[in-house]
């Protein structure tokens, strides 16, 4: 495994799922992704589920190989931190585009480009665009509900009992 250092110029981000929280660095490189110190096949083990929703966001942008990501993960399960990792990295995209590649869209570009032309135009869409379309932006807000008084569990009521 390389050993990956975080440089001045990368771009910093966290993400969340359910308990798990990650803090993730960018930088140009070869496609290296290290989460906890470990590759993220290494990591995420043989299940290739989760290792996919990881790289999700390069594959929707086709930038796959372009970044090197620097992960740190913790709480909750594997599933989450998956999924936290994923929210992180597009969140760090998102910020490449706007401070690197100056591709902000403001509401009103599209506006004037959509009245000067009656035509059919092909609009391509930007990164954060296309990463919000997906829900890769968005924090699942879904969490474990709390077991309440009364109840066995969450939601389990005690057996009723007629006499």
């Amino acid at each position: 495994m390389t050993k990956l250092k975080v440089s001045k110029d990368a771009i910093y981000a966290t993400g969340g799922r359910k308990e798990a929280t990650s803090r993730v660095y960018m930088q140009k490189g070869k496609g290296n992704i290290i989460i906890n110190g470990k590759t993220a096949q290494d990591y995420f083990g043989e299940q290739t589920l989760w290792f996919d929703a990881v790289v999700d966001p390069f594959k929707l942008l086709e930038q796959e190989g372009n970044f090197d990501c620097i992960c740190f993960v913790k709480g909750g399960g594997v599933t989450g931190q998956a999924d936290a990792v994923r929210h992180g990295i597009s969140k760090c995209l998102d910020i490449f585009e706007k401070t690197v590649l100056n591709r902000a869209v403001t509401s009103n570009d599209q506006e004037e480009s959509s009245e000067e032309s009656d035509d059919t135009v092909e609009v391509t869409l930007t990164w954060r665009q296309k990463l919000r379309k997906k829900g890769y932006l968005t924090r699942d807000p879904r969490a474990v509900l709390r077991k309440r008084v009364g109840y066995v569990k969450a939601r389990k009521k005690p057996q009723y009992s007629k006499r």
